[in-house]
């Protein structure tokens, strides 16, 4: 049976571009990797850079009780400890300082995330006068860097709603020193309820947004909760998280409605923890399948509507038991988890406008997404049946046609890979079959769309004016007008030559201006070459 997709027909909006990022935790992130002092690569930096990512997540949970000024570098150790010794140290080049951080996203383009230590995870160690100066030195010190408007989350998973009067001290300290930071306390039990309650001892002023984290089937150990089985996941649409029994998807709706009566319509929403629970509460999965559950959760954050969402984690600290739950495997000699292929494809969707899909399978769904200034479309769809599904898709009114199609399967040793598909357009409608148990985008253009679209609650990323004579914020503004401008053209011409049944250049034959004569796909005639 045909599977039909339906794009549009209810509220348009923007899509964050945060939710195009990723977690580091400090301890995890390797000068090998990350290319830092010992080690001058830029893997991740290039890797984010390609795909447009805004954001990194750091130093991840260890905001809790880490010293930025002093790190241990090591996973749960903190040099403010008194019972600390110089023994315990990890070499620097195995895990990445504020500092080499801040490389990262000048190399990389990213507005900073950055924890804040304000009760050492509820260990008495440092007076709270101390710690709030140990903030604004913080937060000085990135400005000095050159990132006003960073955003900050303060402690990480150390009970906040006991704790709102220490939090809103240190937040309007910072905020003293950098009006325009963007600050968020951590709290994974919030409810609308509960927010209400902090917001109305601290204040409307005092934060701009709660982060909270999230994990498929649920995060740590909450008895009785069973583990989940692969049949269940092929059954659950949308993903629940299971300690509250609620899709993501309401669980910000109570929120939102909350923030908004409260006079805080701006108020941020973030996971910034989602990911995969524990390997025993995941059975009947392997490495692409655990994966794919991790595509089909960051959906979940594109659909919902969150401002921010970090993966948990791009490191996997060496564990046996995290090397297939993380972005990168370090057994593996660092090699992305087949999880990325999925992540690249969904950050093209960020900063664009956001477009709901409906579909008459609901094993197979997903959202689409379109340049606010171009009519280029990308359809995301996850297919949760074992079985190849043929999908008739209906575009939106003035919709251009989908030219090209991509998706993440699952290969004999299950590390994945990605596969060009079919796609056929007739009118408003195109035809195509997805994989089975895959994530595909399509596209009404074989690359993708310049950075564009309305900008989200969250404030848009710091310039960085440094000895060149042009800031980062109008390189970007020049080239949001190229790109959109590029797009549009790219999408008009494409889809005109698509309804001539013509062929479509490759980029790199556009680039050389092959002289090749080349074979329509779909008339089998011989065309004209390629020309820039």
């Amino acid at each position: 049976m045909v599977v039909t997709v339906s794009i549009g027909g209810g509220p348009e909006r923007a899509i964050s571009p945060y939710l195009a990022s990723m977690s580091l935790v400090y301890s995890w992130a390797p000068d090998a990797v990350y290319g830092n002092a010992s080690r001058p690569n830029s893997t991740m930096a290039d890797w984010a850079r390609k795909h447009h990512l805004a954001t990194a997540r750091y130093p991840g949970g260890e905001a809790s009780y880490w010293n930025w000024e002093d790190p241990s570098g090591v996973m749960g150790r903190s040099t403010l400890d008194p019972t600390f010794t110089n023994a315990e140290r990890a070499p620097p080049h195995l895990w990445m300082s504020l500092d080499e951080y801040l490389d990262l996203c000048a190399k990389a383009a990213l507005r900073p995330l950055i924890g804040v230590n304000y009760n050492c995870h509820r260990n008495p160690w440092v007076p709270r006068d101390a710690s709030i100066a140990r903030a604004v030195r913080q937060v000085r010190h990135v400005l000095k860097r050159g990132f006003p408007g960073a955003l900050w989350y303060i402690g990480n998973e150390d009970a906040a709603l006991g704790n709102a009067e220490a939090l809103a001290a240190h937040a309007r300290a910072m905020r003293a020193v950098d009006p325009t930071a963007k600050i968020f306390f951590n709290e994974n039990a919030i409810t609308p309820a509960s927010l209400e309650r902090f917001l109305n001892e601290v204040g409307n002023d005092a934060f701009d947004g709660v982060e909270f984290h999230g994990k498929w089937p649920f995060g740590g150990h909450h008895t009785p909760l069973p583990p989940a089985t692969f049949a269940e996941w092929l059954e659950e649409v949308p993903l629940l998280e299971r300690t509250s029994g609620q899709t993501w998807r309401d669980k910000i709706a109570g929120m939102r409605a909350l923030a908004t009566k409260l006079g805080r319509p701006d108020f941020l929403l973030a996971n910034n923890e989602y990911g995969l629970g524990h390997t025993e509460n995941l059975v009947g999965f392997n490495k692409y399948t655990k994966s794919l559950v991790v595509v089909e959760l960051a959906l979940e954050m594109f659909v919902a509507g969150y401002d921010v969402a970090a993966f948990w984690d791009n490191g996997d600290g060496g564990l046996a038991a995290n090397a297939d739950r993380m972005l990168l495997s370090t057994a593996a000699g660092y090699r992305f988890n087949p999880m990325a292929i999925g992540l690249e494809m969904l950050a093209s969707a960020a900063n664009q406008t956001y477009l709901a899909v409906t579909t008459t399978q609901r094993r197979v769904h997903g959202f689409a997404a379109r340049a606010a200034s171009a009519p280029c479309l990308r359809l995301y769809l996850l297919n949760k049946l074992e079985a190849p599904q043929a999908v008739r898709i209906q575009l939106p009114a003035g919709g251009a046609p989908l030219l090209h199609a991509e998706a993440m399967v699952d290969t004999d040793d299950h590390w994945g890979t990605r596969r060009a598909l079919d796609v056929s357009c007739d009118g408003g409608v195109c035809e195509a079959t997805l994989p089975p148990l895959s994530f595909t985008m399509l596209s009404s253009d074989d690359k993708a769309p310049a950075p564009g679209g309305s900008p989200t609650r969250a404030a848009a990323p710091p310039s960085h004016a440094g000895s060149w004579g042009f800031t980062a914020a109008s390189l970007a503004l020049a080239a949001l007008i190229f790109g959109a401008t590029l797009a549009r053209r790219r999408c008009r011409s494409r889809a005109l030559r698509a309804a001539a049944h013509t062929t479509v250049c490759t980029t790199s034959e556009a680039r050389r201006g092959s002289g090749r004569r080349r074979t329509s796909r779909t008339t089998g005639r011989r065309t004209p070459p390629c020309r820039r």
